[in-house]
């Protein structure tokens, strides 16, 4: 496109109509100094331009020499030129247009798809965030979400990763902690309240391993920890061991 004569153009190819999709090119700031439209602010144009310098103009008749009056005052003086000279050898420009809707597709498919950690049939009992303590009764951040399902139902790794606890945490009973790298970052997938641990520290596990069973039912598993019933404690961490540093497992698993 061409603001107006004396301008470089800039054009954009390519362009695919999308249904119900808005398609927005964007910004871009045209370079004025092409006064002969070669497609390049070169000598010539400075020739031309200097030929109608102090030229006043008429904005009614004198269409032919607005071109030169890059600012548009109604003289060309030397804040043309100077316009002029920032943008000598400037070309003008075709870029192909890039579909954004395919870049998002794209940048889709590259993120990690993680598995629920269980395969068998679950209710939601207790969401991510602020709740009631189901034991001290006081209002506390719940840091994952738990799960409940069939007694001892087998757990599964909810991505590739390595084992970076498995062992007995205080309130937390049995529980492991995996390591996954995501796009180059790290974060953790945790486990707890299970009636038996499979893995140990250093182990790899790919996504829907077995890493252990469900538990945390209180008289009947051992070291089920802080728990009312039996269930699966499941949180997303950014930082290894601090449940301070969870985040929302909605935000990486579809429940």
């Amino acid at each position: 496109m061409r603001l107006k004569s004396g301008y470089l153009s800039y054009t954009v190819t390519d362009i695919t109509l999308i249904p119900n999709k808005d398609i927005d090119l964007g910004e871009h700031k045209l370079s004025a100094g092409d006064v002969v439209e070669t497609g390049e602010i070169e000598i010539d144009d400075l020739v031309w331009f200097n030929r109608k310098f102090g030229y006043y103009i008429d904005s009614e008749i004198d269409d032919a020499n607005k071109v030169y009056d890059f600012n548009e005052d109604g003289v060309v003086d030397q804040k043309d030129r100077d316009v002029l000279v920032a943008n000598y050898g400037k070309l003008a420009e075709v870029v192909v247009w890039e579909n954004p809707y395919e870049i998002q597709e794209m940048n889709l498919e590259d993120e990690a798809e993680f598995m629920l950690p269980v395969a068998c049939n679950y209710s939601i009992t207790s969401a991510y965030g602020l709740r009631e303590d189901p034991i001290t009764g006081e209002e506390t951040v719940h840091a994952g979400i738990d799960l409940r399902v069939e007694h001892h139902a087998e757990i599964l790794a909810v991505y590739d990763g390595e084992v970076t606890f498995s062992g007995v945490q205080k309130g937390y009973g049995n529980c492991i902690e995996i390591r996954h790298n995501i796009n180059g970052e790290e974060v953790y997938s945790f486990y707890a309240h299970m009636s038996r641990l499979d893995v140990k520290v250093g182990d790899e596990v790919k996504a829907g391993d077995i890493i252990g069973l469900e538990g945390g039912e209180p008289g009947e598993d051992e070291n089920a920890g802080n728990s009312t019933g039996h269930h699966l404690h499941f949180e997303i961490r950014k930082e290894s061991s601090k449940p301070k540093s969870s985040e929302d497992p909605n935000d990486y698993l579809e429940f």
